[in-house]
This record gives structure tokens, C-alpha cells and sequence, in this order.
């Protein structure tokens, strides 16, 4: 991960936007506070960039600006040798309700599960258990010479049910969740294909677990074009500007 930028406007106002100087991704950040830790989301928003993000900015007027970096002689820590990259992207302006590129719009953790929110309606396919796949793993708490850590304690926790909240809000009821762990959340192709969303995983970071029940935490349902605090893999709702 490289920088980190909070958006200040637009569909994800409040979310942070973090670059990779090795994939040439921008991934989005979806953060809450539970029971006094910061924790959250973490999900693609767009990839193929012209080299991996190191700087990343906005000027107000709806335009992100992604400055980037890398290096030719070393292809672990650079995005296709790609040396130096500079782009703008902005949302599209019917992308809120737009089901053409529906994506993940925020993530809450409750007791025994998530709300997930989506920028536009839904189908019954976003109900069935089976368009889902999530399981839950830590990493190793320990000191090592290699770079990062090795995955631990993975295992799955289905889905017990998924109801609907709003036109465009689901909870997702998942028993056997701990804390200090991820739950990982894979989308399968009848989403990701037949219902055009963007999105095809996201990892929630849970320190502490949440005790607030579904029912008391508001529906939300529309948003408006500047509304909202939460990837997007193909990042169709993202117009290139040059």
C-alpha cells in the first residue's frame, strides 16, 4: 500500500482511496468504529493503471488524479515496469442507480454478520446463499526475516441467511465469526456476470466484534451523487480523462 486519500466528495465521500505501487490497483476503504477500534473493509475500486498509485488527489470537481511510480530493473515491487504513470478518473455521472456497474457502496459489522449496501437495486440473485462464498483466517503474530506473513486458521463459515433490508441493502448472517480475524466475502459469477458488479471480493478486518443487532442499525436506501462513507475490479463507473 502506498498513499492513503479520503474522499472529500462524490459516491464515496468519507471513504479512503489507498494506491499499490505493485499491482497498479487502487483499492477503497471502507472504515467504522466498533467497541472503540477503527476497523473495516477493504475492497478493489479499479485496476490496470498506468503504473502503481503513489499519490493521490482530487480538485473538487469531481477528478481524481493518481500520480505514479516504479521501476524497470525490479518487477516485484512495480507494476509491469511501468517507471512513472499520470491519470485522472472520474465517476460517471449515472453511476449512483445505474445497474449497468453495480458496486459495493458500504459495510457494516453486527451481531453474527454484515449489512452490505450497494450503489444501485437489487436482484433475488443478491439472495441466495449459494452466489457467495465466505470463510475467515488470521496471520501469524510473529517475527519473520521474509516480507508479510503467512495466512493461519482458515477456515469456512457459511452463510446462514441473507435478507433484505432495502432496495438495495442486504445482511448477510454469518455464525462463528472471531475477533482478530478477516472475513473474506467472494462473489460468484452470478453477480459479478449476470448483475454487473464490480466488485468480486472484499476483506472485513475484524479487531472486535460488533453487539449492535440489525434492527437498530437505519435501512439506507438511495444516495444522492454526494453522499455516503466504503473495490471495484474493472472500475466501469471510472471515466478515464487523460
Amino acid at each position: 500500500a502506498t498513499d492513503v486519500h479520503f474522499m472529500k466528495s462524490g459516491p464515496f465521500k468519507g471513504q479512503a482511496l489507498v494506491g499499490d505501487n505493485r499491482t497498479g490497483h487502487l483499492n477503497r476503504l471502507i472504515m467504522e468504529k466498533v467497541d472503540g477500534q477503527m476497523q473495516g473493509t477493504a475492497i478493489r475500486m479499479t485496476g490496470g493503471l498506468e503504473a502503481g498509485t503513489y499519490r493521490i488527489a482530487e480538485d473538487g470537481k469531481g477528478n481524481i488524479f493518481l500520480g505514479g511510480l516504479g521501476t524497470a530493473n525490479n518487477i516485484y515491487w512495480c507494476w509491469c515496469k511501468k517507471e512513472y504513470g499520470f491519470q485522472r478518473l472520474k465517476f460517471k455521472p449515472d453511476f449512483i442507480g445505474n445497474t449497468a456497474y453495480n458496486d459495493v457502496h458500504n459495510v457494516s459489522l453486527v451481531k453474527d454478520g454484515i449489512v452490505v449496501t450497494f450503489t444501485s437495486d437489487l436482484t433475488a440473485d443478491y439472495l441466495l446463499p449459494a452466489n457467495y462464498r465466505t470463510y475467515m483466517f488470521s496471520y501469524i503474530k510473529s517475527v519473520s526475516v521474509n516480507y508479510g506473513g503467512p495466512k493461519s486458521d482458515s477456515a469456512a463459515v457459511p452463510i446462514q441467511t441473507i435478507q433484505k433490508r432495502s432496495n438495495r441493502e442486504i445482511l448477510i448472517t454469518i455464525g462463528g465469526l472471531l475477533p482478530e480475524s478477516i472475513l473474506a466475502v467472494e462473489f460468484g459469477k452470478k453477480l459479478t456476470v449476470d448483475n454487473n458488479l464490480q466488485s468480486y471480493e472484499m476483506y472485513y478486518t475484524m479487531n472486535r466484534l460488533s453487539t449492535l443487532i440489525p434492527t437498530d442499525l437505519v435501512p439506507r436506501g438511495e444516495y444522492g451523487s454526494d453522499a455516503g462513507f466504503s473495490l471495484n475490479l474493472n472500475g466501469s463507473y471510472l471515466a478515464a480523462q487523460g
